[in-house]
């Protein structure tokens, strides 16, 4: 009776292990027909591939000579460029009529008695070395000063050192000044004046030349520049 009851004991082990591999086998069977229906869901679990990989193989290949394609058509951009900005200004030049050459007329009737220099030259009056920025043209006191060209009036005033004197605009940046003239010149700034017309007297109010002779002290001034006006005195 003892051994009978072992004996169903080890069958019932057995059957219990062989129920459970049977559904175990089952179960794997399942998952697989299932898998092979839905080949979709197979695919989503694999990883996918790096986005890299994708990117690099949808791209072109680089021209290995693209440097030279650049440069040529740089080069080709810049000459239509130029093309275009001649024919450009070539189509909206407008004609200028020529400028005049300048041409001076002396405005007091003398010798110069001290000529325009940059370099030092001795004061009398001051006993000392200074640049001339004009010329100094001999004449007695009270002898009229004409404008050396046509123009406007553009300032009549008094300067500490060369005194009274008269500017006039003759347009090009070209300016002359009449210094050392007496108090009360003939003109007033804004008036227009012709070229010979009286614009004062030569007078004695230059405190930087008192030691000098009576003179006209007489200045011309080009682009901002003080140049020297006997250049440009019509002999």
């Amino acid at each position: 009776m003892e051994t009978i009851k072992n004996i169903i004991k080890k069958s019932g082990a057995y059957i219990a292990f062989a129920v459970c591999l049977l559904i175990a086998l089952t179960a794997g069977y399942l998952v697989q027909t299932k898998n092979s229906n839905n080949p979709k869901e197979v695919a989503d679990t694999e990883d996918p591939a790096p986005a890299q990989a994708f990117i690099t193989e949808s791209q072109p290949a680089f021209p290995e000579d693209l440097s030279v394609d650049v440069d040529k058509n740089e080069s080709e951009t810049k000459s239509n460029s130029v093309k275009d900005s001649t024919a450009s200004s070539q189509s909206t030049a407008v004609p200028t009529a020529a400028i005049k050459p300048l041409a001076l007329s002396s405005p007091v009737s003398g010798p110069v008695s001290k000529a325009f220099s940059t370099q030092p030259a001795y004061s009398v009056t001051m006993d000392d070395w200074r640049s001339h920025s004009g010329i100094d043209i001999a004449a007695e006191a009270g002898s009229e000063v004409k404008a050396a060209e046509a123009g406007t009036v553009t300032k009549v005033g008094k300067d500490n050192l060369l005194g009274v004197y008269v500017l006039i605009d003759h347009g090009n940046k070209t300016i002359t000044g009449y210094y050392n003239l007496f108090a009360s010149p003939s003109v007033a700034q804004g008036q227009k004046v012709t070229k010979g017309q009286v614009v004062g007297f030569v007078g004695e109010t230059a405190m930087v030349e008192k030691g000098d002779a009576p003179h006209l002290h007489f200045e011309l001034t080009m682009n901002d520049k003080k140049v020297n006006p006997l250049d440009y005195i019509k002999k």
